[in-house]
């Protein structure tokens, strides 16, 4: 795993290079097994713009590596608040699956979202308390993959 990063942040900051992007990764974080999170720090005179017109190609570039080490990249997410980063999925998800406990305590009309990237609990979305929700995101982030999830659950 730690080879996979170190190969990752120079696949990443030597594309910035060849672009002529003035960034580069300054920290490198696993969240909960779940994603692996760059945070990247861009020259004062360089915009966002710049590294996001860029991501479908650092995409392929990514995945040159991880098929070295065989392992899939998924579409990278970039985050901008509260830090500037990139966000890729981890080569080894953790599993989220409902205890039977879990699943006959929680209210009617729930839903399971995921693991929250903070404490690591699971995160539960109730109808009735929220009627109304907002899914948005790149294409390719997993909007879908989210609604189905929801739905199934």
């Amino acid at each position: 795993m730690k080879q996979l990063i170190i190969a990752e942040v120079n696949t990443i900051n030597n594309y910035f290079r060849t672009q002529g992007i003035k960034a580069k990764v300054v920290k490198a974080e696993n969240v909960l097994n779940s994603f692996i999170r760059y945070h990247l720090m861009l020259h004062n005179s360089q915009n966002f713009s710049s590294v996001e017109k860029c991501l479908r190609e650092l995409n392929v570039a990514l995945n040159r590596v991880r098929s070295k080490f065989n392992v899939e990249v998924t579409v990278i997410k970039p985050i901008v608040s509260p830090t500037f980063g990139l966000e890729v999925s981890h080569p080894n998800p953790q599993k989220l699956l409902w205890s039977i406990r879990k699943a006959t305590s929680t209210k009617a009309h729930s839903m399971l979202l995921g693991l929250s990237a903070i404490d690591s609990k699971t995160e539960v979305i109730s109808l009735e308390d929220t009627p109304h929700t907002l899914i948005a995101g790149m294409t390719g982030s997993g909007k879908s993959v989210l609604l189905t999830m929801m739905l199934m659950s």
